[in-house]
């Protein structure tokens, strides 16, 4: 690309033609230069965003129908725009989203040399950016938004996933790979909002001071002690941490879960609440209680109505069907 070209910029859009969409649209429209392009994709016909398009009257906006039963998030949407566009870079934006001023011009000042570009998203309510420093890993690039260099040969498909917001970070990993180490840079420009993504309705969430929580993390109705911190795609609902807990990525902690002070949580950790669950009728809640300093493994599952003692460990796997004594070490299949 010659110095003096000005880098052009297609945005990508699936949608499902949610109201939000029109947002999205007036938060990067007058930013779009003369070679700039938009792509809104519908998972199907969507007429509402069809009209939503059309009614911008800028034939830089293009509505696209692409229809896939087993896409996931948007991905294959995603995928059939890239085909499409003609820019030198791609910016993928979702129709709940909102660029911030000034992003698109920060992309072209960064984007001379054409390379994968990292900016970062500021998410709401909390007004706060999610990564801190230039790593990929899952979890971690969710709170950033990846501009990539329209290179045939160093494009790579969204993949599908069942996992909730895994897509993103396997096409940026899959992306870069075909890539020389170290091309991708990593700007400082905030350049989008993020309103909501899962993480739970702030009204119904009381936390206390120097809380982390991931951004897709789903908490709602709960209570979250001084300086926790929650990891990403945790579910935590009606329920009570302390302070100085450290939840970690999977986790999924029911109503009517209590836990203590400094308790580690590990990954995958599944609470049960019910001993006979089903899909319609009644059940019973059962409360469960973790004490003060226990450590819960990775892929433990909890059985209802039981308590872990202070300083108790559970091993990694394990399925607790009896309440556990404070201080003491669980290991194996079942305990």
């Amino acid at each position: 690309m010659p110095e003096s070209h000005v880098p052009t910029i297609a945005i990508i859009t699936p949608t499902l033609g949610r109201p939000t969409l029109q947002g999205a649209i007036d938060s990067g429209l007058s930013q779009l230069g003369p070679g700039d392009e938009w792509l809104i994709v519908g998972d199907g016909s969507q007429p509402g965003a069809r009209e939503t398009v059309c009614s911008t009257g800028d034939d830089r906006l293009t509505f696209l129908e692409h229809h896939d039963p087993h896409s996931t998030y948007g991905n294959a949407q995603r995928n059939y725009a890239m085909r499409q566009a003609r820019a030198d870079f791609f910016l993928f934006l979702d129709d709940d989203d909102q660029l911030l001023p000034g992003a698109l011009d920060a992309i072209r000042r960064e984007g001379v040399d054409r390379t994968p570009l990292m900016f970062k998203m500021d998410y709401r309510p909390r007004g706060c950016t999610l990564w801190k420093e230039p790593v990929i890993r899952e979890g971690n690039v969710g709170g950033s938004m990846f501009v990539v260099p329209n290179v045939a040969d160093r494009r790579c498909d969204w993949p599908e996933t069942e996992r909730p917001f895994v897509g993103d970070f396997a096409f940026i990993s899959q992306t870069l790979s075909r890539w020389p180490a170290g091309a991708l840079r990593w700007c400082e420009d905030v350049i989008c909002r993020c309103e909501w993504h899962g993480h739970g309705q702030k009204s119904t969430v009381q936390q206390g001071e120097r809380v982390t929580i991931h951004p897709t993390a789903n908490i709602y109705g709960s209570r979250i002690g001084d300086d926790t911190q929650v990891a990403a795609f945790v579910e935590i609902g009606g329920s009570i941490l302390g302070a100085r807990c450290k939840v970690q990525a999977f986790a999924f902690i029911l109503p009517g879960v209590t836990i203590g002070d400094e308790v580690f949580i590990g990954p995958h950790v599944c609470f049960t609440n019910d001993r006979h669950p089903r899909a319609v009728g009644e059940w019973t809640l059962e409360a469960t209680r973790v004490e003060r300093g226990a450590n819960i493994g990775a892929n433990a599952t909890i059985l209802p109505g039981l308590t872990i003692g202070a300083g108790a460990t559970i091993g990694a796997g394990v399925t607790v069907t009896r309440s556990i004594p404070p201080g003491t070490v669980f290991k194996g299949e079942t305990c």
